[in-house]
This record gives structure tokens, C-alpha cells and sequence, in this order.
């Protein structure tokens, strides 16, 4: 649970019941699903268990720990601290910028990790594919990632 890592066990249900258990924790707790036992018969010896979690049932778990916190949020500003909190640490990302789309220009309506000269060179700019990397993503419909600030 320390880790924060998705995790799976199964455990016998007296008298013949397996149960697999999918456990989901992160800083605020933890989000626990029960199933019965996909695999007939007794589940396989914890040290031939390959990982428990696929990437696609974590990506599942961040998107519904994404939507249960933003229930929770008033302000633009609560939106954007609760989407940082969930989306840099997934992508070991140092930022995050939200903008919005207003007539032909994106201008930001919160950031959390860059420096104020770094926002006032982005916001406004003009959603027109050929000028920047970000007006390119908002016209293809896919997020950006860079390596880097530069």
C-alpha cells in the first residue's frame, strides 16, 4: 500500500469460493473491487502470478480516481490543482498547462509548475496549427508531452 501501486490478490471464500481482489490506493485511500475468481479452481502460488494490474486497468483506475475528484471541485483553479495532482505524477510530468479555447486564441486559465514568463508567452496564442506545438495538439485532437522546457 506504501508504494501506491495497483495491486491484485485472490483469497479462498469458505468452503469453496475464490475472490479476486483488486486494490487501488493512493493519498486519499483506497478503492477496492471484488470478483469472483476468473480461472477455475484454486488461483495459481503467488510466486507464479505475473503482475496483477494491466496498464489498461491502472489507466481505468486513474481516470476514475480523476472523475471522483473533480466532483469535489468549485473554480477553474480547483479543476486545474486537481488534474495536476492526478495527471503530472502519472507522466512524471514537472507541469501543466490549461488553456481554453475563446474565437481564434487559447488563452490559459491555469498552470501549475511554469514560471510566469513561460505563461505569458503562451497564453493567447492563436489556435492556427502552423504557428506552435500547442495550437498543432488542440487541432489534431492529442495531447502534447515534451522532455523538456526548451
Amino acid at each position: 500500500m506504501s508504494s501506491r501501486e495497483p495491486s491484485t490478490l485472490t483469497a479462498l471464500r469458505p468452503p469453496d469460493r475464490w475472490l479476486d481482489f483488486q486494490l487501488y490506493p493512493d493519498e486519499s485511500g483506497i478503492i477496492l473491487l471484488i470478483a469472483p475468481h476468473a480461472a477455475e479452481g484454486a488461483p495459481p502460488r503467488p510466486a507464479d502470478l505475473p503482475y496483477a494490474g494491466t496498464a489498461s486497468e491502472a489507466g481505468v483506475y486513474r481516470l476514475m480516481r480523476l472523475a471522483a475528484v473533480l466532483t469535489e471541485t468549485v473554480r477553474v483553479q480547483d479543476v486545474v490543482d486537481r488534474v495536476a495532482d492526478q495527471v503530472l505524477p502519472t507522466f512524471g510530468a514537472q507541469g501543466l498547462i490549461m488553456a481554453t479555447v475563446e474565437a481564434d486564441r487559447m488563452p490559459v486559465v491555469g498552470h501549475r509548475g511554469f514560471g510566469q514568463e513561460v505563461i505569458e508567452q503562451l497564453d493567447g496564442l492563436p489556435t492556427d496549427a502552423g504557428l506552435s506545438p500547442v495550437a498543432r495538439s488542440l487541432s489534431v485532437g492529442t495531447a502534447a508531452f515534451f522532455a523538456d522546457r526548451a
